[in-house]
């Protein structure tokens, strides 16, 4: 008697592509990732699919779309975070380097 599987043949049901990136891309590649919390290629793949990312159009070819609107306000507001921590960081070295140089 032959053993019956318990998953379906994947073959049957799947898309599949190859990827291939530069190093330098791949590091990028790898930055994006983790931002979208994807632990692979596949995974932000199909966050992009189901639109739990949404990816902006270029700059100026907005249109009234809610959708695009909040995508841009979300790059804008991570990019004025990223801004405030560095910014925070600088302030802290600042005071630790002149508690250093007036004790």
């Amino acid at each position: 008697m032959e053993e019956k599987k318990k998953w379906p043949n994947a073959n049957q049901y799947k898309w599949q592509r190859s990827l291939t990136l530069t190093k330098s891309e791949g590091a990028i590649m790898d930055e994006i990732l983790s931002r979208y919390n994807c632990p692979n290629i596949s995974q932000f793949c199909k966050k992009l699919v189901y639109e739990d990312i949404i990816l902006s159009t270029p700059e100026g070819v907005y249109t009234n779309d809610n959708a695009a609107l909040k995508v841009r306000l979300a790059e804008c507001e991570h990019i004025i975070t990223k801004c405030g921590d560095t910014l925070a960081e600088c302030e802290r070295t600042i005071a630790d380097i002149k508690k250093k140089l007036n004790p």
